[in-house]
């Protein structure tokens, strides 16, 4: 792990430190509007130096070897996880119409063919569309920390979902080549 990586990586377990329940393992969204509020301009640094760090997921393709078009694995049906992902479970108890949202990302990224950074914008427009409905039954603080919720998930997404979408369509396509055996590949213009 190369230095600046490490230091990144540090610096976002010290900003979500104080965010997470460590006895649940949860995101705990009732923290005080101050805490969401810095927890979120330390989000938005954080997935801007990813960014630069690793450039932008608009390389992230899923291609064939043989360079035909994936197609549509036979039988397969799209699934979901609900909220989270590396181990880090977002407690949506507070707003379980969140759960919705990030069951629609997951089928679509787990839909042969679906483009990735078309999947993250409708995340995130599903994400703003649930906090402003939400908003008006929503004290100031639930309110703050929707909105930064939904920004820390699609911002995570947008910078980090290359590697979950390329395995959600390696399960959801098939590439056959011409002796009929399957041939995949992941594309990535940044490589690690």
């Amino acid at each position: 792990m190369n230095v600046d990586l490490f230091l990144w990586f540090a610096g976002l377990v010290m900003t979500v430190k104080s965010a997470v329940d460590k006895k649940s393992n949860t995101f705990n969204l009732k923290n005080s509007g101050n805490d969401i509020d810095e927890l979120s301009n330390s989000l938005n640094d954080v997935v801007d130096s990813l960014a630069n760090l690793f450039g932008s997921d608009t390389s992230c393709k899923f291609r064939c070897n043989d360079g035909g078009k994936p197609k549509p694995r036979p039988g397969h049906k799209p699934s979901s996880n609900g909220c989270g992902s590396f181990g880090l479970e977002l407690d949506t108890s507070t707003l379980p119409v969140m759960t919705k949202c990030c069951d629609a990302h997951d089928e679509c990224y787990d839909t042969c063919n679906k483009d990735k950074l078309e999947c993250d914008k409708k995340f995130k427009k599903c994400l703003e569309k649930m906090c402003k409905k939400l908003e008006p039954d929503l004290n100031d603080d639930e309110s703050v920390g929707c909105r930064a919720t939904a920004m820390l998930m699609s911002s995570g997404t947008q910078a980090l979902g290359c590697q979950a979408y390329l395995d959600s369509q390696k399960t959801a396509c098939e590439c056959k080549s011409s002796s009929g055996q399957e041939k995949t590949k992941s594309r990535k213009k940044t490589e690690l």
